[in-house]
């Protein structure tokens, strides 16, 4: 795995362990307290697409 590679997955994990930890405990809620399931779904929605189209990337070109 290369580092654009290795850097798109840490992201993709990034955005969904924030999504999850803003979502499933009490941490921001004096920050956010209307829009946290919200905002924690949006997080945790992008991370899935983002890993999901370099999944399909990197089986469509193995080389990349």
């Amino acid at each position: 795995m290369d580092l654009r590679s290795a850097f798109a997955v840490g992201m993709s994990g990034f955005y969904i362990l924030t999504g999850l930890v803003i979502g499933l405990t009490p941490f921001a809620s004096d920050v956010l307290p209307h829009y946290r399931t919200a905002l924690a779904a949006v997080l945790v929605g992008y991370g899935l697409l983002r890993l999901g189209l370099w999944w399909r990337k990197r089986r469509r070109d193995p080389a990349a």
